[in-house]
Protein backbone atom coordinates (compact mmCIF):
# COMPACT_ATOMS: atom_id res chain seq x y z
CA UNK A 1 0.00 0.00 0.00
CA UNK A 2 3.15 2.23 1.31
CA UNK A 3 4.50 1.97 -2.10
CA UNK A 4 1.34 2.64 -4.42
CA UNK A 5 0.77 5.50 -2.17
CA UNK A 6 4.64 6.76 -3.46
CA UNK A 7 4.03 5.57 -7.15
CA UNK A 8 0.83 7.88 -7.09
CA UNK A 9 2.40 10.76 -5.37
CA UNK A 10 5.34 11.08 -7.67
CA UNK A 11 3.10 10.58 -10.99
CA UNK A 12 1.25 13.95 -9.59
CA UNK A 13 5.12 15.64 -8.97
CA UNK A 14 5.64 14.78 -12.73
CA UNK A 15 2.67 16.09 -14.04
CA UNK A 16 1.15 19.16 -11.60
CA UNK A 17 4.85 20.25 -11.17
CA UNK A 18 4.82 24.20 -11.65
CA UNK A 19 8.26 25.69 -12.04
CA UNK A 20 9.70 28.71 -10.02
CA UNK A 21 8.47 32.39 -11.37
CA UNK A 22 11.96 34.04 -13.03
CA UNK A 23 12.14 37.22 -14.20
CA UNK A 24 11.50 38.34 -17.86
CA UNK A 25 13.95 39.83 -19.71
CA UNK A 26 12.83 41.79 -22.81
CA UNK A 27 15.25 44.37 -25.12
CA UNK A 28 14.94 45.95 -28.41
CA UNK A 29 16.95 48.33 -30.91
CA UNK A 30 16.94 49.79 -33.59
CA UNK A 31 19.54 51.86 -35.38
CA UNK A 32 21.89 53.33 -32.05
CA UNK A 33 18.68 53.35 -30.31
CA UNK A 34 18.45 50.41 -27.41
CA UNK A 35 16.26 49.51 -24.16
CA UNK A 36 15.96 46.61 -22.37
CA UNK A 37 13.02 46.04 -19.64
CA UNK A 38 13.02 43.16 -16.85
CA UNK A 39 9.33 41.88 -15.67
CA UNK A 40 9.67 40.75 -12.16
CA UNK A 41 7.14 39.45 -10.24
CA UNK A 42 7.35 40.05 -6.30
CA UNK A 43 4.50 39.64 -4.01
CA UNK A 44 1.84 40.42 -6.28
CA UNK A 45 3.83 43.62 -7.36
CA UNK A 46 4.79 44.27 -11.24
CA UNK A 47 8.43 45.66 -10.79
CA UNK A 48 9.69 46.36 -14.10
CA UNK A 49 13.44 47.72 -14.38
CA UNK A 50 13.49 49.89 -17.12
CA UNK A 51 17.22 50.97 -18.81
CA UNK A 52 18.66 52.87 -21.89
CA UNK A 53 21.40 51.01 -23.04
CA UNK A 54 21.84 52.87 -26.40
CA UNK A 55 24.50 55.97 -27.45
CA UNK A 56 24.70 58.96 -25.64
CA UNK A 57 21.78 61.58 -25.66
CA UNK A 58 22.41 64.41 -28.14
CA UNK A 59 18.79 65.25 -28.15
CA UNK A 60 15.38 64.23 -26.18
CA UNK A 61 14.70 62.00 -29.58
CA UNK A 62 17.80 59.91 -28.22
CA UNK A 63 15.70 59.66 -24.63
CA UNK A 64 13.78 56.95 -23.51
CA UNK A 65 10.32 57.81 -22.45
CA UNK A 66 8.48 54.71 -21.80
CA UNK A 67 7.93 51.19 -21.63
CA UNK A 68 4.25 49.67 -23.13
CA UNK A 69 3.53 46.24 -22.79
CA UNK A 70 0.49 43.64 -23.15
CA UNK A 71 -0.65 42.49 -19.59
CA UNK A 72 -3.15 39.47 -19.55
CA UNK A 73 -7.12 40.89 -19.57
CA UNK A 74 -5.81 44.38 -18.82
CA UNK A 75 -6.39 44.32 -15.70
CA UNK A 76 -6.04 47.40 -13.62
CA UNK A 77 -2.97 47.63 -12.22
CA UNK A 78 -2.46 49.88 -9.26
CA UNK A 79 0.80 52.22 -9.93
CA UNK A 80 2.67 52.44 -6.65
CA UNK A 81 6.07 54.14 -7.45
CA UNK A 82 8.87 54.98 -9.81
CA UNK A 83 12.66 54.91 -8.28
CA UNK A 84 16.48 55.45 -9.44
CA UNK A 85 17.92 52.52 -8.31
CA UNK A 86 21.60 52.35 -7.00
CA UNK A 87 24.07 52.91 -9.83
CA UNK A 88 21.81 55.15 -11.87
CA UNK A 89 21.59 58.89 -11.42
CA UNK A 90 19.43 62.00 -11.95
CA UNK A 91 21.57 64.07 -14.06
CA UNK A 92 20.83 68.22 -14.18
CA UNK A 93 19.41 67.91 -11.16
CA UNK A 94 19.81 72.02 -10.68
CA UNK A 95 17.40 72.61 -13.00
CA UNK A 96 14.61 71.21 -10.99
CA UNK A 97 12.16 73.94 -9.96
CA UNK A 98 8.91 74.29 -8.42
CA UNK A 99 7.19 77.27 -7.44
CA UNK A 100 4.81 78.22 -4.78
CA UNK A 101 3.21 81.24 -4.49
CA UNK A 102 5.99 84.59 -5.10
CA UNK A 103 8.95 81.59 -4.00
CA UNK A 104 10.78 79.41 -6.33
CA UNK A 105 12.51 76.48 -5.24
CA UNK A 106 14.77 73.48 -5.88
CA UNK A 107 13.39 70.09 -4.92
CA UNK A 108 15.74 67.47 -6.07
CA UNK A 109 19.55 66.98 -5.10
CA UNK A 110 22.17 64.25 -6.38
CA UNK A 111 20.80 61.75 -4.49
CA UNK A 112 17.13 62.14 -5.57
CA UNK A 113 15.54 58.65 -5.94
CA UNK A 114 11.43 58.90 -6.07
CA UNK A 115 10.82 60.10 -9.27
CA UNK A 116 7.20 59.11 -9.12
CA UNK A 117 5.58 62.32 -9.75
CA UNK A 118 7.35 62.96 -13.03
CA UNK A 119 5.76 59.34 -14.36
CA UNK A 120 2.34 58.26 -15.02
CA UNK A 121 0.63 54.58 -15.48
CA UNK A 122 -2.20 53.91 -18.19
CA UNK A 123 -4.55 51.00 -19.03
CA UNK A 124 -6.41 53.20 -21.46
CA UNK A 125 -4.21 53.53 -24.45
CA UNK A 126 -6.81 53.59 -26.96
CA UNK A 127 -7.88 51.77 -30.52
CA UNK A 128 -5.07 51.95 -33.09
CA UNK A 129 -2.44 53.02 -30.56
CA UNK A 130 1.50 53.04 -32.34
CA UNK A 131 2.29 50.51 -29.80
CA UNK A 132 0.43 47.55 -31.65
CA UNK A 133 -0.62 44.63 -29.13
CA UNK A 134 0.31 46.64 -26.40
CA UNK A 135 -2.47 47.78 -23.82
CA UNK A 136 -0.62 49.24 -20.54
CA UNK A 137 2.45 51.63 -20.28
CA UNK A 138 4.23 53.85 -18.35
CA UNK A 139 5.52 57.20 -19.16
CA UNK A 140 7.51 60.23 -18.51
CA UNK A 141 6.00 62.45 -21.12
CA UNK A 142 2.22 62.76 -21.90
CA UNK A 143 2.46 61.93 -26.04
CA UNK A 144 -1.58 62.93 -26.11
CA UNK A 145 -2.05 59.58 -23.74
CA UNK A 146 -1.48 60.21 -20.23
CA UNK A 147 -3.09 62.88 -17.89
CA UNK A 148 -1.01 63.58 -14.64
CA UNK A 149 0.77 61.30 -12.64
CA UNK A 150 -0.67 59.01 -10.88
CA UNK A 151 1.80 56.89 -8.90
CA UNK A 152 1.24 57.08 -5.15
CA UNK A 153 4.54 57.85 -4.06
CA UNK A 154 5.20 60.45 -6.43
CA UNK A 155 5.41 64.18 -5.62
CA UNK A 156 6.05 67.53 -8.11
CA UNK A 157 10.03 67.48 -8.70
CA UNK A 158 9.47 69.95 -11.72
CA UNK A 159 7.41 72.32 -12.97
CA UNK A 160 5.08 72.67 -15.03
CA UNK A 161 2.99 69.58 -12.63
CA UNK A 162 2.28 67.23 -14.74
CA UNK A 163 4.68 64.67 -17.25
CA UNK A 164 5.49 66.02 -20.55
CA UNK A 165 8.30 67.04 -22.56
CA UNK A 166 12.01 65.30 -21.95
CA UNK A 167 11.80 66.00 -18.31
CA UNK A 168 12.87 62.87 -15.87
CA UNK A 169 13.49 60.84 -19.53
CA UNK A 170 15.63 57.72 -19.31
CA UNK A 171 19.47 58.59 -20.99
CA UNK A 172 22.51 56.69 -21.36
CA UNK A 173 24.67 59.58 -20.39
CA UNK A 174 24.81 62.89 -22.39
CA UNK A 175 26.81 63.50 -25.73
CA UNK A 176 29.51 66.24 -25.67
CA UNK A 177 27.77 68.88 -27.19
CA UNK A 178 24.25 67.68 -26.69
CA UNK A 179 21.70 70.27 -27.64
CA UNK A 180 19.53 72.19 -24.96
CA UNK A 181 16.69 70.74 -25.60
CA UNK A 182 18.08 67.72 -23.43
CA UNK A 183 20.94 69.54 -21.08
CA UNK A 184 18.63 72.07 -19.65
CA UNK A 185 15.96 69.61 -17.95
CA UNK A 186 16.87 66.80 -15.69
CA UNK A 187 17.59 63.47 -17.11
CA UNK A 188 17.58 60.24 -15.61
CA UNK A 189 21.00 58.42 -16.16
CA UNK A 190 20.42 54.49 -16.60
CA UNK A 191 17.48 53.23 -15.09
CA UNK A 192 14.43 53.79 -13.42
CA UNK A 193 12.22 50.87 -11.48
CA UNK A 194 8.97 50.78 -11.70
CA UNK A 195 6.26 49.28 -9.46
CA UNK A 196 2.90 48.29 -9.79
CA UNK A 197 0.30 46.66 -7.71
CA UNK A 198 -2.41 43.83 -8.17
CA UNK A 199 -0.86 41.08 -10.23
CA UNK A 200 -1.31 38.39 -8.03
CA UNK A 201 0.87 36.65 -5.76
CA UNK A 202 1.99 34.06 -8.44
CA UNK A 203 1.89 35.84 -11.23
CA UNK A 204 3.71 34.26 -14.64
CA UNK A 205 5.79 37.37 -16.07
CA UNK A 206 6.57 35.18 -19.35
CA UNK A 207 2.84 36.04 -20.05
CA UNK A 208 3.71 39.41 -21.08
CA UNK A 209 4.03 40.28 -24.59
CA UNK A 210 3.76 42.78 -27.06
CA UNK A 211 6.76 45.16 -25.20
CA UNK A 212 7.80 48.37 -27.01
CA UNK A 213 10.12 51.28 -26.20
CA UNK A 214 9.19 54.74 -27.08
CA UNK A 215 11.80 57.25 -27.41
CA UNK A 216 11.06 61.31 -27.36
CA UNK A 217 7.99 63.66 -26.67
CA UNK A 218 5.92 62.18 -29.51
CA UNK A 219 4.22 59.30 -31.34
CA UNK A 220 6.31 60.36 -33.93
CA UNK A 221 9.50 59.75 -32.45
CA UNK A 222 11.29 56.28 -32.22
CA UNK A 223 9.50 53.59 -30.88
CA UNK A 224 9.98 49.49 -31.54
CA UNK A 225 9.45 46.38 -29.98
CA UNK A 226 11.27 44.43 -28.07
CA UNK A 227 12.73 41.57 -29.97
CA UNK A 228 10.24 38.66 -30.60
CA UNK A 229 8.08 39.99 -28.35
CA UNK A 230 5.71 40.77 -30.92
CA UNK A 231 6.00 37.38 -32.78
CA UNK A 232 3.13 34.80 -31.80
CA UNK A 233 4.30 32.22 -29.36
CA UNK A 234 4.61 29.30 -31.19
CA UNK A 235 2.10 26.63 -30.64
CA UNK A 236 3.01 22.84 -29.53
CA UNK A 237 2.16 20.71 -32.12
CA UNK A 238 -0.43 18.03 -31.81
CA UNK A 239 2.69 15.13 -31.72
CA UNK A 240 4.68 17.21 -29.33
CA UNK A 241 1.68 17.13 -26.28
CA UNK A 242 1.77 13.29 -27.12
CA UNK A 243 5.40 13.09 -26.62
CA UNK A 244 5.06 14.61 -23.05
CA UNK A 245 2.10 12.89 -22.06
CA UNK A 246 3.84 9.44 -23.01
CA UNK A 247 6.71 10.42 -21.21
CA UNK A 248 5.14 11.23 -18.40
CA UNK A 249 3.56 8.24 -18.06
CA UNK A 250 6.52 5.94 -18.68
CA UNK A 251 8.46 8.08 -16.19
CA UNK A 252 5.54 6.95 -13.38
CA UNK A 253 5.59 2.92 -14.89
CA UNK A 254 9.16 3.18 -14.19
CA UNK A 255 8.98 4.42 -10.81
CA UNK A 256 6.13 1.78 -10.35
CA UNK A 257 8.84 -1.15 -11.20
CA UNK A 258 11.74 0.45 -8.96
CA UNK A 259 9.10 0.68 -6.05
CA UNK A 260 7.88 -2.97 -6.09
Amino acid sequence: MKNRCLVVTATLCLLLAVPAMADTLFVGTTGSLSASANFHSDAGNLVITLTNTGIEASDPAQALTGVYFNFPGNVALSPQSVVIPAGSSLLNWDTCSVKSGNNTTNPCTASTTNVGGEFAYSNNLGSGSVWAGANQGVSSAGLGVFGGSNFASGVNLSDPKGIDGPNFSIVNGLASGANGGITSVPTINNSVVITLAGVGINFDTSTINHVWFQYGTATTDAHFCADGSCTPPRVPEPGSMLLLGTGSLAAAGFLRRRLR
